[in-house]
């Protein structure tokens, strides 16, 4: 979770994102449609065999539009995000700014190439408490609430609301 608003984000390429999860009639779903700019995909992820958040495989298909469109009308849990891409110290950060709903919520995620760098890795101080392993913050789990919902959660690592300018989310077009 984020502490503040990075300054990397100010002109860090980025991707305006739709995520909906299917089905919407369970409490965590597995299946994800995600329009990507216009870039449109099916993903499944699945968590390594000990249940460790940190370690996941995704499976993608990418679909056309038309699929996209069509498969969009099973669920109406989705989110959008503006997520940013930078580094820290050569490894890769994910800023998601969420939008509507969840608007105030800021999540910082790291890549990393090896189980070594990601065991070694000191968080930022722009990083206010390490969330991987929380179930409340997964997408699936994420999808259709509001920031209001998450408020027992949040409460407990002491988050702060987050804004950014309105203007950074004009448009649908990438900024990569």
């Amino acid at each position: 979770m984020a502490r503040y608003i990075p300054a990397q984000i100010g002109g860090a390429p980025s991707d305006s994102i739709t995520d909906i999860y299917i089905p919407d009639n369970v409490e965590h779903a597995e299946l994800r449609l995600r329009k990507k700019d216009e870039q449109y995909s099916l993903t499944k992820k699945e968590l390594g065999s000990d249940g460790d958040s940190s370690q996941q495989t995704e499976h993608a298909v990418p679909l056309s539009k038309e699929e996209y469109q069509q498969l969009k009308r099973l669920s109406s849990k989705r989110l959008r995000k503006r997520r940013f891409y930078t580094t820290y110290y050569g490894n890769r950060m994910e800023i998601d700014v969420f939008r509507d709903e969840l608007e105030g919520l800021v999540m910082i995620d790291f890549e990393f190439d090896s189980q070594q760098t990601m065991q070694a890795f000191q968080p930022p101080e722009v990083c206010l408490t390490e969330v991987t392993q929380e179930d409340f913050i997964a997408g699936g789990k994420l999808a259709g609430k509001r920031f209001e919902d998450l408020h027992d959660y949040l409460q407990k690592h002491q988050y702060q609301p987050l804004f950014i300018d309105r203007e950074d989310f004009q448009g649908e077009v990438s900024t990569k």
